[in-house]
């Protein structure tokens, strides 16, 4: 019997028949929706119990449902190998040489021989080679190898961000995360904590959950930090010191220090983040299956991963809404030792136990899979509602899940206990006893398909390499993007830029470098220099914060730094990093990270020394258009590879050069963010005073005319912080610093908030529009549009400078009042005209994106609506045909019975036919002939009577059988047409535009900005990199519109 190509019923294998030990002619379906009370497979060694995971993930894949598998072995790795034109060349590169040599075949052969092996199974079962290309392409496949670079890298960082909902109203979900999060870290350290009861998970839950609360994102650096300064003085009753002595704190530090010192650690910061969104869904919508592949790592490290990634996938599904179909599958190959009975509890337990409970309102199925069922919390497993159990490797385990799933079981659950020992005792390999409490026929025995996979057992790491190259480079690619964004750094433009003679830039590699990230290409035209041997770090003063209490006397010297370690200033502490949904990017990227405390001793070193001389290199063109005074190009190439100068040296300016009026040091370890308070006039600089100012800069403003207002922008990217990203940028590490100033470039700013309501849509938004023109003549047109710069909120805006600062010169048209008054009403025009509210909408189903959804979420949110509809419609049409197969398959019965009562007819009349004949021949002798021919006459009528019915029965057979088959193929078209119908709904988008009403735009602030800067030499070279960064990543433009 032909299977039925169906959506939602999952095509697992056939009945199987013990008494025969063959096949049965019934397939075997499982729908889809039945995977939301989650299952659970169990098989020893050799039971096929990797194939039947396999095969139901396939089913998965063809079906559009995403998955998420947790591979401890590698063997799920397998699900990449479908190849199907089945060329013994495609499999000859993943066939195993050892099977080749003791089949005494070379490669070649060997592999010809097991394409032929899987032409002939997979015909067997009825699968094509087009049904094999459709799942290769439904979905796409990654492998992640976390901590190691032969596959996808991940970054952890994602799972120490602050949620996205916000803390408001989510307290309860966001504790158990953050409990699980925890409770993993610890084990990383090999610390068994647990909840409440150990100090250590007390403290660290506390430095979550008060940054969490802010809407602050942490980092492990982050984290180190807090242990030793917490960022709150009580702990309960109790003050933190009392709670947690200082130097127990300092050894918890100190061992979660070694974690991001070890350069094995820098391959757990850099790649793609642990965002179930974008693991489950390329941006264009389509189904992806992430598999972790696992093998590699410690068992704590594999713990703490295991943990994040179900701590991510509870945190995801908390902001879907309910549904009862399908959404996801979290597939867990080997759940051995990670949900153990009481009273063991790892990390791992808690959060599987939450999904197992909460994961089916969201349509989150799981399929947990194990060899070792002695070690399984079956009271946990309550809420699996289907088992597949393959062949058990001892009585013992027999016993034992029978045990389990009777002590499990509930009174509604008709469990019968004696019919699944019955059946699962002598199983064969690939044989399984499906029990589904949806079924009310009771567990049966199934045999599982041939997988289109081919299953050639654990992939090692180069293997996996080979497969993920192309996705890899992917993603290399998109960690040079984010770096390029970090940070845009300047060199001066024009007639006297510095011409530099560099190296090459260094070559792109697959490997990791201790910064975690991946070298970007520098632009031909500004290369950086070598970098000059460190000599000492940059210094970096205390700031003027509240000190830290001073260590005991008897602490290490490591300890003592870091008790002195000055706490970020508030501005930037109050600043959370931006997430990946804000950047549009699901690369995780971290500045270089060298030992922790190594830099806290350098830092600490430095307070009391002179000011040193740190390096780095040239940076690229500067969008504002600095230009510098600078060395000749000859002098800078012979102060580039000229000794470092002593720590008490400052880079000099050439004799030509007249040295500027030296602006006083900043107190401050970062620039604070302007606050919309005045700060005070005082200097802030942190930095040697600098020994130049670029053309075209005065240490004092141009007095402007009264009526143009003139707004700071904050310095959101610190001195500190612009060095580092630099530093990434290059790949490099700053030695030498010659000096520093905080500069102010003037630009038109125009900042306006457009408000939207829209009553259709039943949206209601509010954008903000910045622009900033460097140049503004005295007459022509603005091109406001070229101008676009990221908001600025309100309160950030300060009418005075953060320190002192050197000044541009502002362009003509600025300073002109009437000038400045028509591009006021101008750009209020331009926006009211240009900032329409672009929504995505979908006009089948009446769905209408959000104002800040993406474009990815509301096709996935589209998707899983029109999944529910197709399954709704899927539903009603099977229903009717279930009824058209069982009229059909009663007259079948009956045409059957009729036919079989003929057959015993047609012999009964075929015996006394004999008799009759004989009788008729004793007759005939005995001269009764009359009587005797008349029998005969009557008796050879009747079996060709039943002759005639009996071939009329097995007709009307014939064509009940067709008449069947026909309504089955009728069926699987219909489904098919229903499928693609929905598919096509689903990718249906559309543009729905909300224009706002002139009353609804409101100019927030217009006149002078004035943009920071810093104009530094490093490595001997001057240079300016932003303290504002004005680029656009990702977000919305605007278009001048007639």
């Amino acid at each position: 019997m032909p299977f039925i190509e169906a959506p939602t019923s999952f095509y697992l294998g056939r009945r199987y028949d013990p008494e025969n030990q063959r096949l049965a002619d019934e397939v075997v379906y499982y729908d889809s929706r039945d995977l939301t009370t989650h299952a659970v497979v169990v098989g020893m060694t050799g039971s096929g119990k990797t194939g039947m995971c396999i095969a139901l993930l396939e089913e998965a894949v063809l079906d559009g449902v995403p998955a998420i598998v947790i591979d401890p072995k590698g063997d799920i790795t397998n699900l990449l190998l479908n190849f199907p034109q089945l060329r013994p060349e495609d499999f000859a590169p993943w066939v195993n040489r050892s099977d080749a040599e003791r089949s005494g075949m070379s490669v070649e052969q060997y592999a010809a021989e097991v394409a032929q092996q899987w032409r002939t199974g997979l015909a067997s079962w009825g699968i094509s080679g087009a049904r094999m290309a459709v799942a290769k392409n439904a979905a796409q496949y990654s492998i992640y190898t976390p901590g190691s670079d032969a596959g996808l890298p991940v970054s952890i960082l994602a799972s120490f961000q602050a949620p996205r909902e916000g803390w408001e109203g989510n307290e309860e979900f966001h504790r158990e995360q953050i409990s699980g999060v925890v409770t993993a870290l610890m084990a990383l350290i090999g610390r068994q904590v647990e909840p409440v009861r150990d100090r250590e998970h007390v403290l660290i839950s506390n430095i979550f959950e008060e940054a969490w609360r802010r809407g602050e994102d942490l980092s492990l650096e982050d984290i180190i930090l807090r242990v030793q300064n917490p960022p709150f003085s009580r702990l309960g009753v109790f003050d933190v010191n009392t709670f947690f002595p200082e130097r127990e704190r300092f050894r918890l530090a100190k061992e979660l220090n070694q974690i991001i010192a070890a350069p094995s650690f820098q391959t757990w910061i850099r790649g793609e983040a642990l965002d179930m969104r974008r693991l489950l869904y390329t941006p264009e919508g389509k189904p992806r299956v992430a598999i972790f592949y696992l093998a590699h790592l410690t068992e704590n490290e594999r713990s703490f991963m295991i943990t994040l990634i179900l701590e991510n996938m509870l945190a995801w599904m908390r902001s879907l809404s309910g549904t009862t179909s399908l959404r996801a599958i979290l597939y867990f190959d080997e759940i051995f030792g990670h949900i153990p009975p009481a009273p063991r509890n790892p990390p791992t337990k808690k959060p599987m136990l939450r999904l197992l409970k909460t994961a089916r309102a969201f349509g989150i199925g799981l399929v947990l899979a194990t060899q070792n069922p002695g070690d399984l919390d079956y009271k946990g497993l309550a809420n699996a509602g289907t088992w597949f159990i393959g062949k058990l490797q001892t009585e013992n385990d027999k016993r034992r899940i029978l045990g389990g799933l009777e002590a499990a079981a509930t009174a509604d659950s008709k469990l019968d206990i004696r019919t699944l020992d019955r059946l699962i005792s002598g199983l064969a390999p690939r044989v399984f006893v499906l029990h589904n409490v949806h079924n009310d026929g009771g567990p049966i025995l199934m045999h599982s398909r041939w997988t289109m996979s081919y299953l050639r057992g654990p992939l090692t790491r180069q293997q996996v390499r080979l497969l993920m190259e192309a996705q890899r480079q992917s993603l290399e690619n998109q960690l040079r993007q984010q770096a390029s964004a970090l940070d845009l750094p300047t060199m001066p433009t024009g007639a006297m830029a510095p011409r530099l003679t560099p190296p090459e830039p260094p070559a792109i590699s697959h490997s990791v470098n201790l910064t975690g990230t991946v070298a970007a290409p520098e632009p031909a035209d500004t290369p950086p220099q070598p970098a000059v041997p460190r000599t000492s770090a940059r210094p970096t003063p205390p700031q003027a914060s509240v000190p830290a209490p001073p260590p005991p006397p008897d602490l290490p010297d490591e300890r003592r730094l870091v008790a002195s370690q000055p706490s970020p200033s508030p501005n930037e502490s109050a600043r959370p990093a931006p997430k990946p949904s804000e950047t549009g990017s699901s690369v995780m990227l971290t500045p270089p990270r060298f030992s922790l405390f190594d830099r806290l001793r350098q830092e600490a070193e430095q307070r009391s020394a002179p000011p040193a001389t740190p390096s780095s290199q040239a940076a690229p063109s500067n969008p504002y258009g600095v230009s510098l005074t600078h060395t000749p190009p000859q002098q800078a190439s012979a102060a580039a590879s000229a000794p470092p100068p002593n720590r008490e040296s400052f880079w000099q300016a050439p004799p030509s050069a007249p040295l500027p009026a030296a602006p006083e040091r900043y107190s401050g370890d970062t620039m604070p963010v302007g606050t919309g308070h005045t700060p005070p006039k005082t200097s802030t600089s942190q930095m040697a005073r600098a020994p130049m100012l670029p053309s075209g800069y005065e240490m004092r403003p141009v007095t402007l005319p009264s009526g143009i207002a003139q707004y700071f922008l904050p310095i959101v990217i610190s001195l500190q912080k612009a060095i580092k990203q630099w530093e990434v940028r290059h790949g490099v590490v700053e030695s030498t610093l010659g000096g520093s100033q905080l500069l102010y470039r003037p630009v038109l700013f125009a900042q306006v908030a457009v408000r939207y309501l829209d009553r259709k849509s039943n949206a209601e938004a509010e954008q903000h529009w910045a622009f900033h023109v460097p140049e503004v003549p005295i007459a022509g047109l603005v091109r406001w549009s070229q101008h676009q710069a990221p908001p600025v909120a309100l309160e950030d805006l300060s009418s005075e400078p953060q320190g002192e600062a050197a000044y541009g010169v502002p362009s003509a048209g600025m300073t002109d009042a009437k000038r400045m008054r028509a591009l006021r009403q101008e750009v209020i025009d331009f926006v009211a005209r240009s900032a329409s509210l672009v929504l995505p909408y979908n006009s089948v189903l009446n769905l209408y994106g959000k104002p800040n959804e993406s474009h990815s979420e509301f096709i996935n949110r589209v998707s899983q609506i029109a999944r529910e509809r197709r399954d709704a419609e899927i539903d009603a049409v099977t229903a009717r045909a279930e009824k058209t197969f069982a009229d059909l398959e009663l007259r079948l019965q009956r045409a059957i019975q009729q036919l079989e009562g003929e057959k015993s007819a047609l012999d009964e009349l075929r015996r006394e036919d004999l008799y009759t004949t004989g009788e008729a021949i004793m007759s005939l002798l005995r001269g009764r002939t009359s009587y005797t021919l008349s029998r005969v006459s009557r008796a050879r009528r009747f079996k060709k009577q039943s002759q005639e019915r009996m071939s009329a029965a097995e007709l009307t057979i014939q064509q009940l059988e067709d008449q069947i088959e026909a309504e089955q193929q009728r069926l699987q078209n219909t489904l098919n047409e229903i499928n693609e119908k929905w598919r096509k709904i689903a990718q249906t988008v559309e543009e729905y535009r909300i224009k706002p009403f002139k009353k609804d735009v409101a100019l927030e602030a217009f006149g002078i900005g004035w943009v920071p800067l810093w104009f530094v030499v490093l490595n001997n070279q001057p240079m300016t990199l932003l303290g504002f960064d004005g680029t656009l990543a990702g977000a919305p433009r605007l278009e001048d519109v007639p």
